[in-house]
């Protein structure tokens, strides 16, 4: 079973505010029950009409000490959405 998740609209800084329960700036927050980075990463290369590449399509978390995983979605997926 895969985690609650939160999908937001925040500058980067402000979502390592709201990740670290400092509650950042964040816009149109949505939370939902989980959906694993697999699962967005294979969502990404759908919309994007690519076979699925880990190198092309894979969502990695950033690297920020906060109590939640981060995942920046790319521009790219964002375009296709």
């Amino acid at each position: 079973m895969s985690p609650p998740v939160s999908v937001f609209l925040a500058t980067r800084d402000d979502a390592i505010a709201q990740a670290s329960a400092s509650e950042g700036d964040v816009s149109g927050l949505f939370k939902f029950g989980g959906i694993t980075d697999l699962e967005m990463s294979t969502l990404f290369s759908i919309l994007a009409g690519e076979e699925f590449d880990f190198d092309r399509h894979e969502i990695l978390p950033l690297d920020a000490d906060t109590r939640d995983e981060i995942y920046e979605l790319p521009e790219q997926l964002i375009n296709c959405v």
